[in-house]
């Protein structure tokens, strides 16, 4: 009997890490946004976690952005939508998903852009190697990123970086920055 119950555990087991870690994903980009740097993400983390992610670039304001997880708004800008890209984006941090919003310039721009987003929640600034599990082992002192975040249920669902673009970064194939980001996303997509 003992024999057949750890047979069991261990089918479990195998089917969960199985379908933990084998999983395809696209990820939203906006318009603006470099996705060269995507594939450097989707190579480390197919590499390292069996997880693929592909991206989709277009202009925010389709109901079809709710299929994705993942948003990723970029710009050397300041934040500039419409209401009705916000309310789009709005819906989708509702239904739980994730938001980044790449290399914005001020301060004052970012939070006013977040209440009308999410006025109900605060943001933070916790230090990086706060925001989520480690998983791949980053050296944070080699990460020059400025973020803030919003978490609604003890689960991140913004983060921002200010001034300087993750995308840039991991596109010149500096290491612990598709580090970074490959965490973001991977433990988004676990629930972390």
């Amino acid at each position: 009997m003992f024999k057949k119950l750890n047979y069991t555990k261990l089918l479990i087991f195998l089917s969960f890490n199985y379908f933990t870690y084998a999983q395809s994903d696209v990820i939203f980009l906006e318009k603006n946004c470099v996705d060269n740097s995507l594939k450097n993400v989707s190579t480390f983390l197919q590499q390292n976690s069996n997880i693929y992610i592909d991206s989709v670039s277009e202009i925010i304001g389709s109901k079809n952005m709710l299929e994705y997880p993942v948003i990723i708004i970029c710009g050397d800008n300041y934040l500039k939508l419409d209401d009705k890209q916000i309310n789009i984006i709005k819906e989708h941090l509702v239904f739980g998903n994730l938001l980044i919003i790449d290399n914005y310039k001020s301060d004052y721009t970012f939070t006013i852009f977040l209440e009308k987003i999410l006025p109900d929640y605060t943001i933070s600034s916790l230090s990086n190697d706060k925001i989520f599990k480690n998983y791949y082992e980053i050296n944070f002192e080699n990460i020059g990123f400025d973020t803030k975040q919003i978490f609604i249920n003890q689960q991140l669902r913004v983060i921002g970086i200010k001034s300087k673009s993750i995308l840039k970064e991991v596109e010149n194939l500096e290491i612990d920055n598709i580090k970074f980001l490959s965490s973001i996303i991977l433990n988004f997509l676990l629930g972390g």
